[in-house]
């Protein structure tokens, strides 16, 4: 009976082959969640092409953020002092807590929201240095944060860190500038941060992260997005918008997405500066953004997985033909090698 043999690289290839094959890499999208500054209120948007849809009704209200522990959006009411929660479903919305009445002073202004990996609430007044910090579901809300003493209220987002710190922007008391601080995280009350960068002009107001450690700061009267590094160098980093406000980084894209207030779209730029398009279409002065990214799957863990089942499957086929101690060559170990590297 005649015998039929594959050549072992053949067959590693052909294994390689099918498995990356079957497993096949989606392209990264972000959930978006805009505050708009009319009445369409919430607007929700899935996907570059897609069209914005209305999520919830509000009036001129401030603030957003989205909690991926739970799925509730939450936002400051038309009062800006009562924080509101809407429910996964989108179909009831709750009061959770008037900023006024925990940190004992004028909340009319309430402006930022964050939530942490562990879906802790964070929020802050732009008349009022303090920041709030309660439970996902709202309970035992307390002041977290207070720089009154130093600042006259925070900017437009509370951007909570990877270690939970947060970074956001603070209002010098009577210069008409900014810094942008980042507060380390902590347990009950502090006055602790730290300035990345001082002195930014007065409209410095949203904040994003990149992976990489940089800073966005838009500067809403001035058309500009800046930089900042990590060393608190700034920079101009886009320029000729049409009043910026909001900024969010979506992951799965690597890009910022940065709400053209008065043009009226989010738009979307790589980490050179280049305009690569826009998210979404549909809004109505887009205000505050929250971006949740979803992974259709994580392209760097599938390639890692499937590396790994490649090397195990090479790994036999060596160790069932290797040749006897002393015959192998360096070079041929060499060949044999397989290194493996995981993308951020």
């Amino acid at each position: 009976m005649p015998r039929f043999t594959v050549a072992p690289r053949f067959v590693v290839g052909c294994f390689t082959a099918l498995v990356f094959a079957t497993c096949s890499v989606t392209t990264a999208r972000a959930e978006i969640f805009v505050m708009n500054w009319s009445e369409l209120g919430i607007t929700k948007t899935t996907g570059t092409s897609a069209a914005a849809t209305q999520y919830w009704q509000t009036t001129y209200s401030n603030g957003i953020g989205f909690n991926h522990t739970n799925n509730n959006v939450y936002y400051w009411g038309a009062d800006s002092s009562n924080l509101y929660a809407v429910d996964a479903s989108a179909t009831a919305s709750s009061l959770l807590w008037n900023y006024s009445t925990v940190a004992s002073a004028s909340g009319n202004d309430a402006f930022a929201i964050g939530v942490d990996l562990t879906g802790r609430i964070y929020a802050s007044a732009a008349n009022n240095a303090a920041i709030v910090r309660s439970n996902a579901d709202g309970s035992s809300p307390s002041v977290w944060f207070n720089a009154t003493s130093t600042y006259s209220g925070m900017g437009g987002t509370l951007v909570p860190l990877l270690n939970g710190d947060i970074v956001t922007i603070a209002w010098q008391n009577g210069s008409g500038l900014a810094d942008l601080i980042r507060i380390p995280a902590h347990s009950g009350l502090s006055s602790s941060y730290s300035v990345i960068a001082a002195n930014l002009p007065g409209d410095s107001n949203w904040v994003a992260v990149d992976p990489n450690g940089n800073y966005y700061v838009s500067r809403q009267w001035s058309d500009i997005v800046m930089k900042v590094l990590p060393n608190g160098t700034t920079s101009n980093f886009i320029t000729g918008l049409n009043r910026p406000t909001g900024l969010a980084f979506d992951k799965g894209l690597n890009q910022l997405l940065v709400n053209n207030f008065s043009g009226g779209d989010v738009l979307r730029y790589d980490l050179s500066g280049n305009q690569v398009g826009t998210y979404g279409s549909g809004y109505n002065g887009p205000y505050f953004i929250a971006a949740e990214a979803t992974f259709v799957p994580e392209p760097s863990t599938c390639a890692m997985a499937l590396a790994g089942l490649s090397y195990a499957g090479y790994s036999m086929w060596r160790r069932r033909t290797r040749p006897e101690s002393g015959n192998s060559t360096s070079g041929e170990a060499a060949r044999g090698q397989i290194r493996l590297s995981k993308t951020q």
